[in-house]
């Protein structure tokens, strides 16, 4: 099922992002506005579903940026600070992923508790892999402001609007480990 998602034009003034050659470019916004991506901007995603995602040539059937090449660009993402990838367990952090998909409208129980969840699945998952737990530890630090007003939003709401009680008191306190 599609999703609707809010993308920012500024992404088109990243600079690393316009020296790039197209591939590495087509992967990147694959990455922030695939059917996998989610609020935080930290998810599973395999250099083979990439592929798939991107397409087919019609007339080979072959993929237009091979598994392989996707894994090189990756890379390059990598090394130009756009996103942090967990190679073993497929994790990709999108850095400073809400200035281009920003932290988005709606209800505050249903915003925390999309990123609650987002983060009790990946933790389960990588059996609290190091790496992706450092991603964890990145986002909350670099997106505290925003995490603390959505944390005072729910507070505000009372049980009307927040009916199960959700607190990302579990969230904000990863930046302390």
């Amino acid at each position: 099922m599609a999703k609707k998602q809010i993308i920012s034009t500024g992404r088109w003034h990243i600079a690393e992002l316009n020296r790039l050659p197209l591939e590495p470019k087509v992967i990147w916004h694959y990455l922030i506005s695939n059917p996998m991506s989610n609020r935080s901007g930290i998810y599973t995603i395999y250099s083979g579903w990439i592929a798939e995602g991107i397409g087919s040539d019609p007339v080979t059937k072959e993929t237009l940026i091979p598994a392989s090449k996707v894994r090189e660009h990756l890379r390059l993402l990598e090394e130009i600070g756009l996103i942090k990838y967990e190679h073993v367990d497929d994790i990709v952090y999108i850095l400073d992923y809400h200035q281009v998909v920003p932290f988005g409208a709606g209800k505050p129980s249903i915003v925390a508790g999309e990123l609650l969840s987002e983060f009790e699945t990946l933790s389960k998952k990588t059996k609290r892999n190091e790496i992706v737990m450092g991603f964890w530890q990145d986002y909350v630090t670099q997106n505290r402001e925003l995490l603390i007003k959505l944390e005072e939003k729910l507070k505000r709401g009372g049980a009307k609007s927040n009916p199960d009680n959700i607190t990302l008191k579990l969230l904000l306190d990863i930046a302390l480990i």
